[in-house]
């Protein structure tokens, strides 16, 4: 998986005059995310167990449907489990914990420094030092979702920037706005699982490119 990723990012950058750097930050990125994958797993995997289309009466007694989320702040990518009735998440489950957290902002080979660079080099790494920490951490969560099955707890299961920015829905794998599952709000139906086979790295990065 991680050769494909790398393979598709150095393709994009081509022509980039920052390839250098770029790639040097994904693959370290991609090394951190690696490291923590077991644990990140687990922890999205203990999320739907304990939050799935059988334990709605379990854990909700609002009218409204429950979609089970990966909530992450504005500018951040770390990622922890609450549950978002229609805008209004709860607290943060501390019994399961962050899913999956951010490299440490004290370590250079984790972020661009755009004070290195001038000009439209500056440009283009503020540019890219953002998208390569999104897009390497949200096809992370996508391979995980498909690795553990989240598909068959028969649920919406999305991820929330700042509790109503961007969402990303993990049943079809794409944003909101392009998503069938946004509104979903059928709590009588089992939702089934939306691909007959598990997207390919290519498949699940073109889809994370297209927000709108």
């Amino acid at each position: 998986m991680e050769k494909e990723l790398l393979d598709i990012l150095r393709l994009e950058l081509i022509d980039s005059k920052v390839k250098d750097d770029v790639m040097n930050l994904s693959e370290n990125l991609i090394e951190f995310y690696k490291s923590n994958r077991a644990e990140s797993a687990n922890r999205f995997k203990l999320t739907l167990e304990k939050y799935n289309f059988e334990s709605i009466p379990d854990f909700s007694e609002y009218p409204e449907y429950p979609q089970v989320t990966l909530f992450h702040g504005s500018g951040q990518l770390e990622f922890w489990p609450v549950i978002d009735y229609e805008g209004g998440v709860t607290n943060m489950d501390e019994s399961i914990g962050t899913i999956i957290k951010e490299p440490p902002y004290d370590k250079s080979e984790y972020w661009l420094n755009d004070d290195d660079y001038v000009g439209e080099l500056k440009d283009e790494i503020i540019e890219w030092n953002w998208e390569i920490h999104r897009r390497v951490v949200f096809i992370w969560l996508s391979t995980i979702w498909q690795e553990i099955k989240g598909y068959e707890y028969g649920i919406v299961v999305k991820t929330l920037e700042n509790n109503s920015v961007r969402q990303f829905i993990f049943n079809d794998l794409k944003w909101d706005n392009l998503s069938i599952y946004t509104s979903y709000n059928d709590k009588t139906n089992r939702l089934k699982r939306h691909f007959e086979n598990d997207l390919s790295i290519k498949e699940i990065n073109e889809s994370i490119k297209k927000r709108r």
